[in-house]
């Protein structure tokens, strides 16, 4: 049974965990990395739009390659 206690004479901490909660971290982090990759890199025209309506205001951003595709969004 592991032992869920940090022992500094145990040796590494990093060797006791499991190959595959490592490789699972790392793929996360990869699909993340991709995630926020495809959807900033062609993002070359920003948007700013702001409405008002019944004495309230709402200001948001929108971002993509063409001002017609940022508009859409």
């Amino acid at each position: 049974m592991p032992s869920f206690v940090d022992n500094p004479a145990s040796g590494d901490t990093l060797a006791r965990v499991k190959r595959s909660t490592l490789y699972s971290i790392a793929a996360v982090l990869a699909i993340a990395a991709l995630f926020f990759f495809m959807t900033t890199a062609r993002a070359t025209v920003e948007c700013r739009v702001c409405m008002d309506y019944r004495g309230g205001s709402n200001c948001a951003t929108a971002r993509g390659p063409t001002e017609l595709l940022a508009d859409e969004v």
